[in-house]
């Protein structure tokens, strides 16, 4: 089904372009006038603006996520280096990656909104129990309760420092990362 189309080609006559025979005004050493827009300083740095935020928002994502605490409450006994030695044929102990069963950890002790007076007594009642505890002053924020954070193998001596804080609310936490600490108590207002 065609259509009645008429594909012939069309003759048409060509035109010569128009020229202007006037002769233009000869201007020398003429800069034609700008014609811009003065740009608004709201406009041009929203961008800036909005780049710093998603790098500052991406920042504290990734702080958040990467030390974000974990509670825990499993008892996981210490692990030890242990080597053999090829000519002795023996397996001897070298170290322990956490503190031995003998000795106590050392207690750092922040105040945490608790005030001075509550630190003394808290460090009074660990060192009763055996733990050296490290008086740190006042802690950069305050907390509406304790947290006791510890390293990995210590979960039971910060069981035992939990309860010896009774009439406090008391959160235990395990650091993920490697700290210059061993048992760090943050003793909040309740």
């Amino acid at each position: 089904m065609a259509r009645d189309m008429d594909f012939s080609p069309k003759k048409r006559q060509a035109q010569a372009p128009k020229v202007n025979l006037t002769p233009s005004p000869v201007v020398v050493n003429s800069i034609p006038p700008a014609v811009t827009k003065p740009v608004s300083s709201r406009r041009s740095n929203w961008l800036i603006w909005l780049v710093i935020i998603l790098i500052i928002a991406g920042g504290v994502f990734a702080f958040w996520h990467y030390f974000q605490p974990t509670t825990t409450s499993q008892n996981t006994p210490p692990t030890t280096l242990s080597t053999t030695t090829p000519a002795l044929g023996s397996t001897t102990t070298t170290g322990s990656l956490v503190a031995s069963k003998n000795s106590l950890p050392t207690v750092q002790i922040y105040d945490s909104g608790a005030g001075p007076e509550a630190v003394t007594k808290v460090m009074a009642n660990l060192k009763a129990l055996g733990y050296t505890t490290d008086n740190e002053d006042k802690s950069q924020f305050n907390y509406d309760k304790t947290y006791v954070w510890y390293i990995t193998g210590l979960e039971a001596d910060a069981a035992k420092i939990g309860s010896a804080l009774a009439p406090r609310q008391v959160e235990l936490k395990e650091s993920k990362s490697a700290g210059s600490f061993e048992i760090m108590v943050l003793l909040g207002t309740k």
